[in-house]
């Protein structure tokens, strides 16, 4: 189980009300939101939550900060707790961050293979309304994960390993929205090859036949793939770091001329789960091509009729 705290990626104050919105919207999967949980509110229909969450916030002028905490709770793949667990796991880790008593939505989602629950918080208390910012989150969030494993039978999960910011964005990525991000399909398809490289000239045959290369960005080293994507180096694995490579590979020899070797094996922007939204999309197709025939045959019969 990973328990992490989402940052927004603007630098505009996030909206409770419009990540509610997006949490909640199936965004034409049939599969993506699961059951919907309100927690300290006095409504019972998240539309009616979320005004009330509103009106919390605004009774605090001061606070200049973000007033919305969002928190995300993943699970390995095949794992699916019951209902009662899952709700047991919000409320504990939600206690142990200070928003025991604070108005929350909490939105499953099963559009990936990894089962997950979505919590927005309102960080303003609902009856002192004083904003509450939990301090380091990240440590109790390990902490409580270990415990929670243990006592659900859920499968152990290494916390101590901290993500930098661009494996973290890179996460929530395939998580939001089903497609596999570059520095996961990297780390998956050619990490152990770039490893095993003895110079330079085989790194880049290697990033050619992924259709990818390597530059230098700054201080550091950048992946490239075709359509101009990049990818910090180090965020693949820190064996690329611009340090560490041209310690084992000396310095860095730029690539004079090498063309894409021919390979099936290439980053493409597109679904993890290709299999399962395929079938979907048939199943769809087949349901509503049904219907239409269904249509057509009333229409037809009707006008038999007159």
């Amino acid at each position: 189980m990973i328990i992490r705290h989402i940052l927004m990626k603007k630098t505009r104050l996030s909206s409770f009300s419009g990540l509610v919105q997006y949490l909640c919207n199936k965004q034409n999967k049939q599969e993506r939101v699961g059951k919907i949980r309100l927690s300290n509110c006095n409504s019972i229909d998240p539309i009616w939550a979320v005004q009330e969450v509103l009106a919390t916030q605004a009774r605090n002028q001061r606070a200049s900060g973000d007033k919305t905490y969002h928190m995300l709770i993943s699970f390995a793949p095949g794992e699916n707790p019951s209902s009662q667990a899952l709700q047991e796991i919000e409320d504990r880790v939600a206690s142990l961050i200070g928003f025991k008593e604070h108005q929350r939505i909490s939105v499953v989602h099963h559009d990936t293979d990894n089962l997950h629950i979505h919590v927005a918080i309102n960080k303003i208390h609902p009856q002192t309304f004083n904003m509450i910012e939990p301090y380091r989150a990240y440590k109790t969030f390990a902490e409580v994960a270990s415990k929670l494993e243990i006592e659900l039978g859920l499968q152990i999960t290494n916390h101590q390993t901290r993500k930098n910011r661009s494996e973290n964005l890179a996460d929530d990525m395939e998580l939001h929205s089903g497609i596999e991000s570059l520095i996961n399909w990297m780390k998956r398809n050619c990490k152990e090859q770039i490893d095993a490289a003895q110079n330079w000239s085989n790194l880049h045959k290697i990033l050619a036949k992924h259709h990818m290369r390597i530059q230098i960005r700054a201080n550091g080293f950048i992946f490239c793939d075709e359509d101009g994507l990049t990818v910090k180096a180090s965020s693949v694995s820190r064996n690329f770091s611009k340090e560490r490579l041209e310690s084992k590979l000396g310095e860095f020899e730029p690539l004079l001329s090498i063309t894409n070797l021919s390979s099936s094996n290439v980053y493409r922007y597109e679904p993890l789960n290709k299999t399962i939204i395929s079938s979907e999309l048939y199943a769809q197709y087949q349901h509503e091509k049904a219907q239409s025939q269904n249509v057509c045959s009333a229409k037809l019969k009707k006008l038999a009729r007159s």
